[in-house]
């Protein structure tokens, strides 16, 4: 038996009355607009009673009314979503004086109309957002698909997410070439490089664009080997170069490389690709930005450079693998004097130690306790074993 409005306002539990709509209590069409307004003070503030109630409205005139007028967004996004006819979706967009976080009720309406002329003429034409803003553009742009109007858009509309959001549906090579080079925003002239396919082009691109993610993406989508090798070995900007080293599988290719590199970057991309000479792993230890990898230095074996390179190393990590591949004990000590002048304790502020075994013998048990190799200071405690 159908509820009548006075036995629904004396729910007052709002699980309840989600249960009583979920359960199609309630048919009486005006009743059900007027839950959806949310009017009431009893549950105002919980949308989900107009979300649920919206499943039961079959009359389009509440649902445009409800979609235009409702308290909350949700409800409005319900009811819009239960709309058919263009016009009605249009009147919404245009005529609804209701606040619209974020545009999401607006959003919510061009998403289900298929006029394109409508979209184009009265969205699309705002390309300075004084009424549409550009989240509202975006949904349009999604919603056409002539591709003389997105040019249109890509190339005037003053926003970027507007633009590469045309970028991203149309598909004229040529086009998309001109966006790739000629759009002053990185992540537009990005989205463009993304469709194209003309390798030439790609590898232009990846030489004079000025933002790193913009040439990264043109030499990640170059596929011809020959081309790659040609990026890793003449491209004037490293980024580049470690994109194409990266795809290079030859590992002829890689050592020819590696012997005419001098970034320190892309080197240790080589590195991880081939087995590297300790040539290599100089070149890559001479760099500031790679002094402190404990990784580079442990491929090195030559310990005037190591010496050398422990006047300027401050990380721990780093000073430790420096520490275990010297061997000349006076180096060490003079090494441990010059950190500390420096206010390193050894290897770091909080006196972390170069320890190394030394063992006592007495009637035959070996009481082992540990030295720092570098400073001499002997641990506070150790334990005797048995040696007999």
């Amino acid at each position: 038996m159908a509820m009548t409005e006075k036995e629904w306002n004396q729910i007052y539990d709002e699980n309840q009355k989600i249960d009583t709509l979920k359960a199609g209590k309630i048919t009486d069409q005006k009743l059900l607009e007027k839950i959806a307004m949310l009017g009431s003070n009893d549950y105002k503030n919980d949308s989900r009673v107009g979300v649920t109630s919206i499943d039961w409205v079959y009359n389009e005139e509440s649902l445009i009314r409800i979609a235009k007028a409702a308290e909350k967004p949700t409800v409005r996004i319900a009811a819009i979503q239960r709309i058919a006819s263009n016009e009605a979706l249009i009147d919404i967009v245009e005529n609804s004086n209701k606040p619209d976080l974020f545009s999401s009720v607006t959003r919510a309406a061009i998403e289900r109309i298929t006029d394109e002329a409508f979209l184009i003429t009265s969205i699309m034409s705002d390309t300075e957002g004084l009424r549409y803003g550009w989240m509202t553009r975006v949904a349009a742009v999604k919603r056409i698909n002539d591709e003389a109007a997105l040019k249109n858009i890509a190339t005037t509309d003053k926003n970027e997410h507007v633009r590469w959001s045309a970028i991203e549906r149309i598909s004229d090579e040529t086009f998309l070439i001109d966006r790739a080079v000629k759009d002053i925003d990185y992540f537009v002239r990005r989205t463009a490089v993304e469709k194209i396919t003309d390798e030439e082009t790609l590898m232009n691109i990846a030489n004079t664009d000025k933002h790193e993610s913009v040439r990264v993406t043109a030499v990640n989508m170059v596929t011809d080997k020959a081309k790659l090798f040609d990026i890793a070995k003449t491209n004037k900007h490293w980024d580049a170069r470690r994109a194409a080293v990266g795809q290079i599988v030859d590992e002829n290719a890689l050592r020819e490389l590696s012997e005419m590199e001098e970034s320190a970057e892309v080197l240790y991309i080589i590195t991880n690709r081939i087995v590297a000479d300790e040539t290599v792993w100089l070149k890559i230890a001479k760099s500031a930005s790679f002094w402190n990898n404990s990784q580079v230095i442990s491929h090195i074996t030559n310990e005037d450079f190591l010496i050398e390179l422990a006047q300027t190393v401050t990380d721990y990590n780093a000073r430790t693998a420096i520490t275990e591949k010297i061997k000349n004990k006076v180096e060490l000590q003079r090494m441990a004097s010059d950190w500390e002048a420096r206010g390193y304790k050894c290897f770091s502020s909080d006196e972390v130690h170069a320890w190394e075994k030394e063992s006592y013998h007495s009637h035959g048990w070996d009481y082992e306790t540990w030295k720092c190799k570098l400073c001499g200071k002997k641990s506070e405690s150790g334990e005797w074993v048995d040696s007999r």
